[in-house]
């Protein structure tokens, strides 16, 4: 029989690690999708990418993980820059295609490169300390990166910056009639988007102490992005939080119970279709438009 974790153990701050780090990904997509419009297939590449920077630098130069992180940032930063500038002249389906297949392009440069362990991925050494403070140490940098993410949003939201991917997102001809910068406003969300996430997997690297090109360049997680902004809300502050906390926290409860075990795919399927056919806001949209309360944000 599965026990539930007291507070403050191992498995408890392992979950909570893995929340922060989901809450990131959700909140950082929804900076390219929910306030552009721009529907991202490959979002997980920057979170790869960052990942790989980090371990290696790591593995090559014994550097600190908390000193890679940012660097890792910054390189999913520059990728999304160097990549972005002809991804921002599609958009909808096109941008889909685009984004799913640099995930892709990607992943097979990383498996067939040596000096990235190709397929059989990179190991790490763990921290000198028992678990529960690596743990902890792991819990506080994530979440320090979660919130960071969430401020970053919120800020975006209450910039010309928002004001203007907004409009971009609503109807980007007549956006680009009153003068708005669309292919730049684009370049930025997707700019600031990939940093949040190339910082998390840069921790997520050290903090699991082996990556491989299957797991942090999985096609499946970019659509889990989108399932956890959607269920919170898109286009909203708190919308990703509260889908990306609902969705870890019953994904990881559903692996320690045999019956859900094998359906917990189907039931976040179900979810996803009456959440899309009924409150296509999301739950925080929701609340806004019945409880009409300013601190549904």
């Amino acid at each position: 029989m599965t026990t539930l974790p007291l507070w403050g153990s191992t498995f408890l701050l392992s979950l909570l690690i893995i929340v922060f780090m989901n809450v990131t990904f959700a909140e950082s997509w929804n900076i390219i999708g929910g306030f552009t419009g721009l529907i991202s297939f490959g979002h997980m590449v920057f979170f790869g990418v960052g990942a790989y920077t980090g371990a290696m630098l790591l593995r090559d130069f014994g550097l600190s993980p908390f000193i890679t992180a940012p660097i890792g940032g910054l390189v999913a930063l520059l990728l999304a820059v160097t990549t972005g500038l002809p991804c921002v002249r599609v958009s909808g389906f096109y941008f889909a295609i685009v984004t799913s297949s640099l995930n892709e392009v990607v992943r097979l440069v990383v498996t067939i490169l040596p000096w990235t362990g190709g397929a059989s991925g990179i190991v790490l050494p763990v921290l000198p300390f028992d678990p529960k403070t690596t743990t902890s140490i792991f819990y506080l940098a994530m979440l320090i990166v979660m919130i960071a993410t969430i401020f970053a949003t919120y800020k975006i939201s209450r910039s010309k910056l928002g004001v203007g991917l907004m409009a971009i997102r609503e109807d980007m001809e007549a956006a680009k009639a009153v003068g708005v910068p669309a292919s730049g406003l684009k370049l930025s969300a997707i700019a600031i988007g990939s940093f949040f996430p190339g910082v998390a997997g840069s921790l997520y690297s050290y903090y699991m102490t082996y990556i491989d090109p299957t797991t942090v360049f999985n096609l499946l997680l970019s659509f889990q992005a989108i399932m956890m902004v959607l269920l919170g809300g898109s286009g909203t502050i708190l919308g990703p939080v509260l889908g990306a906390c609902l969705f870890t926290i019953t994904s990881e409860l559903f692996r320690y119970t045999i019956i859900f075990e094998a359906l917990h795919a189907i039931i976040f399927g179900l979810l996803l279709i009456f959440i899309v056919l009924f409150i296509p806001e999301g739950i925080v949209g929701w609340c806004k438009r019945k409880f009409k309360s300013k601190i549904f944000i």
